[in-house]
Formats: structure tokens, sequence, C-alpha cells
């Protein structure tokens, strides 16, 4: 993550429009950026937890895409910053993801739409169980 000088009055919105989206746990930019980045490498090492676990880890992508849609934070110089960030992030997650979607893509974000196509046994196994994908085991 290349460091930038996140003012004060940026992070106050960021933490509100966690706050007013009713997020429980209320994170600075780069806390909830770090989490993303960890997220996608452990991906492409090959996921190894279950789909619910999955599912939480994904959340961090959630409070990002309300942050880069806030009008408010929009308003700051900072944006262009998260906005790089994240997306250079989404871009490796994209390259990792299997062709078929396990939920509907017109009315999920892609992220969620969307697994990586390859994982551990048990993220595999809950894909093709719960799914009906065939996700490569890596060990």
């Amino acid at each position: 993550m290349s460091r930038v000088d996140v003012g004060d009055a940026f992070v106050a919105r960021f933490c509100e429009v966690l706050a007013e989206s009713g997020e429980w746990k209320v994170s600075d930019p780069e806390d909830v950026l770090g989490n993303w980045q960890d997220f996608v490498s452990s991906c492409e090492q090959g996921y190894d937890e279950d789909q619910f676990e999955y599912d939480h880890d994904l959340e961090d992508r959630d409070t990002l895409e309300k942050a880069l849609n806030d009008p408010v934070l929009n308003g700051f110089a900072e944006i262009e910053w998260l906005r790089r960030e994240v997306y250079a992030v989404d871009e490796r997650f994209r390259g990792l993801l299997h062709e078929q979607p396990r939920r509907d893509p017109a009315s999920s974000p892609w992220w969620y739409a969307y697994v990586p196509r390859f994982a551990g046994r048990e993220f595999a196994e809950d894909m093709y169980r719960m799914h009906g994908l065939n996700i490569r085991v890596v060990e």
C-alpha cells in the first residue's frame, strides 16, 4: 500500500460513513484497505477457510465501496488515493475469480458473485456442495 497523508477530516468522515451505514466496527481507511489487501493475498495463496468466513472477509470490500460512493468523502483529495489503492487490489482479485458465478451477478456486487477458481480443501468443498462450483484444491 502506498502511504499517503490521510487527513483527520477524511478519517473522521470515513468513520461517520461506517457508523451511518450501521457498521459496528469503525476503522480508519488504511486499516480497512489493509484488511482487503490481506484477504486478496490469502486468496492468491488459496483461501483456506469456509464459505461463511469468506463472506465475512468480503465485508471490508463492502465498507470500501460505501466510502468510495460517499458524496462527502468524494470532496476530499484523499479519495483518489483510496480509489486507486482499492482498484489495484480489485484487479488482483478479479484475476483469481472463477468464470462461473455463485450468485446472480445482476443482483450481487461482483466480489460476492464470483469466487476464486482455486482454494483450500474446505472452501472448495463448500463451493461444490453449496453452489456446484468445481474449485481447484491447493494444499
